[in-house]
This record gives structure tokens, C-alpha cells and sequence, in this order.
């Protein structure tokens, strides 16, 4: 099982290569900029190019409002216990082939992360459903506030109240 890079493990290296992703910075500047504020960061072109592959389903949610940054940082710990699970399954069916058994302590912990990651999954889904109503409960009432509205002022100033609350909301 591969060991997780430098910027999975800082927090502030993540926010580095976020930050210079999203201001369209390429792989080099991105670190170029990370060995000038952390010089005893030890990252790579390639370990920032996979990290950014990574994230970028979740920043793409986040940009349309789907999910915060609370709920990414659980679907990132969701994402790496899955892929701890996935190298620990690896390495126990290597070790069953050589061997013809495997340890129980690999087996309880391959249950343990599964157990981990079913329950970010969970956690995840209820997330996502409750988001989803909350918007449909916000649009309904925004549609109730607008036709009591327009029956009382004129169409182009509901319009613009419309406009309004729907970048405020």
C-alpha cells in the first residue's frame, strides 16, 4: 500500500495547491509557490497533479453550492479510507496467495475501515438529501413570497426582488 503523500497529510499544503488551482495556476507555479512558503515541503509535480484529481469532483459541488467545505473534508476522509481499505485488501489477498491464510488482525481491520467508510457514505447521503429539500423548501417559499408580491407591485420591481433574493438565497 502507497503511503499518502505530503499534501494529503498538511492541511495548509492542501489549501495551497486548492488555492492556486482555482486561480489557474499550472502544475509548476502551483509548486513553485509551495516550495517558496513551505521549503521543507517535500511534493512533486505529479503528487500535486494526483491530489488535484482527486479534489476536483469536490471543489466542482462546492463551486455550484452543493456541498461546504465541512462536507468536503468529510468526503476527502471518506475517499482516503477508501483507499486505505482497497491497499489493505490488496495486501491480504497477496498474503493468502503466498501463504494460504491471512491474519485476523488485517481481516478486523479491513472491517473496521469499511464499517468507517459505509458511515461517511451514509453520513454523505442524508447530507445530500437534506441539502435537496432544503433547496426545494426555499424555492417553494421564495415562489409564495413573489405571487403575493406581484399582486401588489408592479411586474419589473417583482423581477427585481426575484433576482435579488435568488443571488441572496
Amino acid at each position: 500500500m502507497g503511503r499518502r503523500s505530503n499534501i494529503d497529510k498538511n492541511p495548509q499544503l492542501k489549501k495551497e495547491v486548492v488555492s492556486g488551482y482555482r486561480r489557474g495556476k499550472t502544475l509548476k507555479q502551483i509548486e513553485e509557490g509551495i516550495k517558496l512558503r513551505f521549503p521543507k515541503a517535500q511534493t512533486s509535480k505529479s503528487a500535486i497533479h494526483r491530489f488535484i484529481q482527486k479534489v476536483r469532483p469536490l471543489l466542482h459541488l462546492r463551486d455550484i453550492g452543493i456541498i461546504s467545505d465541512e462536507d468536503m473534508d468529510m468526503l476527502q476522509q471518506s475517499q482516503e479510507a477508501i483507499l486505505l481499505a482497497h491497499g489493505l485488501l490488496t495486501e491480504m489477498i497477496a498474503e493468502w496467495v503466498e501463504k494460504g491464510e491471512v491474519e485476523q488482525e488485517r481481516v478486523r481491520t479491513l472491517m473496521d475501515l469499511l464499517s468507517t467508510t459505509s458511515m461517511f457514505a451514509r453520513t454523505a447521503a442524508y447530507t445530500e438529501k437534506t441539502k435537496a429539500q432544503l433547496v426545494q423548501h426555499t424555492e417553494s417559499v421564495l415562489k409564495k413570497i413573489l405571487t403575493v408580491l406581484s399582486k401588489h407591485l408592479d411586474t419589473e420591481t417583482v423581477k427585481r426582488i426575484a433576482e435579488e433574493l435568488k443571488n441572496e438565497l
